[in-house]
């Protein structure tokens, strides 16, 4: 039976994610891009001849399985995106180029293509023995059958069986007392085929991952779309559903081991059971290394200042943003991207500017006209916003990211019909469900449909559960039907998810003291 490090609680730990390497950095560190430094999927190689897939280079934050092996807790990365090469890192890693398709094919006598040969990666398998072993548990996709293929493309397939594959080897046949499998883009690429797989690959883990006197392990199921959980002895049931951020993943799994990282960044979940804490500091990371050529440097700003924007800091944003457009001044996307902040710090004459000249520099896209209505309508000259913003719906087609611009604006200026339009077009894609119900939710709420803006705002949250705006918003609702008690509830997580949120704190304590009052008035039974 495996002992979890500085706490004498029984069991291990596994994680399943799927898919992208500057998100998966972050849960993988519980920091965000600007200190991990994964904000690009390349990297230049180290002598300078082209580039390669982001590795241990260009980490600046160690991930937790490296934390976790200079704790002396044995840990174990499959597939995990940044990780090549592989016998870079000291934990046991498998890189994602343990699935590579480049192999040798023949025809067979049926005119099928047929694997010849296929050679492992170099360093794609740390320690570098276990190679052999490894080498025959992959899965090519000319492997699979035409009924297998339904499920996902063949490649995507391969890839997650191949990592499946390495996984349940390892976790069986060495020791470890936290693994974290990462199944590429099985459920983004799937449909309910992949889903059932994802499921089947996730019940074997957790089947192999319990100890032999049978208590049962943890496992915690990571998705891009928001973080779930799989309660064992260590967590309560759903507590990563309910407004987790990476960063609080992060700091919950080092705690399950007893460990605290001195420059985390997250909390430590209500539910998780951990022993006392001991402070560790991360290994040191590579030195960020220089020599990169445009476009990944132009990549890797255009992630930072997005994550910047994501996060509210449109001033920081805006520093990355002013000094780029000197070295890319024709780049339309940057430009946008500044325009916004402009915006949203309220200097709408320079975004006026800046759609101005998108509108010219774009003309077939709804970019420009968007930015320059968006600005005249922050200056309160709505008569003249109105045909710019007509312009972008009219160019905006069926662009979900627009039509949630659109609907956002027309929220505003009260068109409330014409919002709804919006919102119907963006939930026409499922990556924007959540945002889009949003939208619909506070287009109710607007027409003074609170029934129906609860029913929507609270299906968004279905689907995204870290959305301290939405949870402000409900707060606010119900405080004002008098529901304190589902008011301090949305209010409290609201503020858990954005602990500067000063409006949400000055409404909870406003309704907690209505609270109080209402209960000294009551009599006695």
């Amino acid at each position: 039976m495996a002992r979890l490090v500085d706490g004498g609680i029984s069991g291990k730990l596994a994680t399943g994610v799927q898919t992208g390497p500057t998100l998966w950095a972050s849960v993988a560190s519980g920091v965000g891009v600007a200190t991990h430094g994964i904000a690009a999927a390349l990297e230049m190689r180290a002598d300078g001849g082209g580039t390669q897939a982001a590795g241990f280079r260009s980490w600046r934050a160690a991930p937790v399985w490296e934390t976790l092996h200079a704790a002396g807790v044995s840990s174990i990365a499959v597939g995990w995106p940044g990780t090549a090469c592989a016998t870079d890192w000291q934990a046991t890693v498998v890189d994602p180029r343990y699935a590579a398709t480049a192999a040798t094919l023949h025809t067979d006598s049926d005119g099928e293509a047929e694997l010849a040969e296929w050679p492992l990666a170099p360093r794609c398998v740390h320690p570098a023995a276990l190679r052999d072993a490894l080498r025959d548990l992959r899965l090519h996709p000319v492997e699979l059958d035409a009924h297998a293929v339904g499920a996902a493309p063949a490649d995507v397939l391969a890839h997650a069986a191949s990592m499946h594959a390495a996984a349940t080897w390892l976790i069986e046949s060495t020791p470890w007392q936290f693994a974290a499998v990462h199944y590429g883009a099985l459920l983004a690429a799937g449909g309910d085929g992949a889903a059932m797989l994802f499921d089947a690959m996730i019940a074997r883990l957790l089947l192999l991952a319990n100890n032999d006197d049978g208590t049962s392990a943890d496992i915690v199921i990571v998705g891009s779309e928001g973080l779930l959980i799989a309660a064992g002895p260590g967590f309560a049931a759903d507590v990563l559903v309910h407004g987790a951020t990476v960063a609080d993943l992060a700091a919950s799994v080092l705690a399950r081991f007893g460990l605290r990282r001195e420059d985390a960044a997250g909390r430590v979940l209500d539910g998780v059971n951990y022993a006392t804490l001991r402070t560790v500091a991360a290994p040191p990371m590579a030195v960020v290394h220089a020599g990169d050529d445009a476009p990944l440097v132009r990549e890797r700003l255009g992630n930072l200042v997005a994550d910047a924007m994501a996060s509210g800091d449109f001033a920081a944003a805006t520093a990355l943003l002013a000094p780029a457009m000197v070295e890319w001044p024709d780049d339309h996307t940057l430009a946008f991207m500044l325009g916004q902040c402009h915006f949203y710090l309220g200097d709408s004459a320079a975004a006026r500017t800046i759609g101005a000249t998108l509108a010219q520099a774009w003309p077939d896209r709804p970019w420009g006209p968007m930015l320059t209505g968006a600005a005249l309508m922050q200056a309160g000259d709505v008569d003249a916003a109105q045909p710019h913003l007509e312009r972008a719906a009219e160019l905006a087609g069926d662009d979900p990211a627009a039509a949630l611009r659109l609907g956002a604006i027309a929220v505003h200026l009260g068109q409330l019909d014409a919002a709804e339009r919006h919102y119907h077009v963006a939930l026409r894609h499922p990556q924007c469900a959540a945002a889009a119900r949003a939208g619909l939710g506070m287009a109710r709420l607007a027409r003074g449909d609170n029934a129906g803006g609860e029913q929507q705002l609270r299906a968004s949250l279905g689907i995204d559960y870290h959305a301290p705006a939405l949870h402000h918003q409900l707060g606010v609702l119900y405080a004002s039907q008098g529901r304190f008690d589902s008011a301090v509830a949305a209010l409290q997580t609201a503020l858990a998810q954005q602990p500067g949120n000063a409006k949400a704190a000055t409404l909870l304590a406003q309704v907690a003291a209505e609270v109080a009052s209402t209960f000294k008035a009551t009599p006695a039974a």
